[in-house]
């Protein structure tokens, strides 16, 4: 979501910022995966990470909204900015469980994925209509789905994904749909409340999920994981920022497809630099038809 208007006109204005604030979107969003796969090798409490991650992005965006004398709160913002940080707590836990099952492409790839479902709510819901190009590029990114998902490759020794694996992805993609669901209602409500003040609320509801967590002894046995909580809510709104500079001047049809193939091939070969993930080659022929599919959802 954007940060409301005229944050980041100002800087704007520079003839190459605005795709310098694409690939910054890009970098940030793989250092967001990161952070979080990084945090769990080592071992930290994720649901310690979770909790200051979003109460300390919540706070930030409040603070945004204050700063822009706008700290309006109508029923949509309220509303879809519930259902979306219910989403959002429900989507980190999952994505944290499919890593450690899948590895980091692997789980980044199904987020992107996910843009299909809010594309459908356009079409059906809002009465959008589709292009060719974007039909075929929906079918594709639910062709690439199961090319995707069908095997891990570790140490030489192809895995199936197993009925419970099945369930963790299936799920993962349908919590990031509704996800972008909940943006795309919130955006058709019209509201003047600020998008900051509207973060701040799904932010909000999602770090008090984080805290909520913690009446189960399991997450109550260490709460290490602060400092990459901090780290996460950081890389979290200078994302986001840098994508909403880019929207200030790039249009939609160019910033939305650079951001999502951008993002997954960035996130493909960061997670097989650094951490040595490698790919069955039913995984690769998913991905190249995924791009395609992601390129062609996005041009009308």
């Amino acid at each position: 979501m954007g940060l409301g208007k005229g944050y980041g006109a100002g800087v704007s204005g520079w003839i190459f910022w605005p795709m310098i604030a694409l690939v910054l979107n890009i970098v940030f969003s793989v250092l967001f995966f990161h952070v979080i796969r990084s945090a769990q090798v080592k071992g930290q409490n994720m649901m310690v990470v979770a909790a200051v991650n979003y109460v300390l992005a919540s706070s930030i965006c409040f603070g945004l909204s204050w700063a822009g004398d706008n700290l309006a709160f109508s029923g949509s913002t309220l509303f879809w900015g519930v259902v979306q940080g219910v989403m959002f707590i429900g989507t980190y836990y999952l994505i944290c469980v499919s890593m450690s099952l899948r590895g980091m492409a692997i789980a980044t790839a199904i987020t992107r994925l996910s843009v299909v479902i809010p594309v459908l709510a356009s079409i059906f819901y809002w009465g959008e209509i589709p292009s060719v190009f974007q039909i075929v590029g929906i079918l594709a990114c639910l062709v690439a789905l199961p090319f995707i998902c069908a095997r891990a490759h570790r140490a030489g020794v192809n895995e199936p994904l197993g009925w419970r694996g099945i369930l963790i992805v299936g799920t993962l993609f349908v919590g990031m749909g509704v996800v972008g669901v909940a943006s795309k209602a919130f955006v058709e409500s019209n509201v003047p409340d600020a998008q900051t003040t509207y973060m701040g609320v799904l932010y909000g509801v999602a770090g008090i999920g984080a805290i909520a967590s913690f009446v189960f002894p399991f997450w109550r046995t260490s709460f290490q994981g602060v400092w990459d909580g901090v780290k996460l809510a950081v890389v979290n709104v200078v994302s986001i920022l840098a994508f909403l500079v880019a929207l200030d001047q790039v249009v939609g049809v160019v910033a939305f497809p650079v951001q999502a193939v951008g993002g997954l091939l960035a996130n493909t070969l960061f997670a097989a630099a650094v951490w040595q993930e490698r790919f069955a080659r039913m995984t690769l022929v998913g991905m190249g038809i995924a791009v395609m599919g992601l390129v062609l959802v996005n041009v009308k």
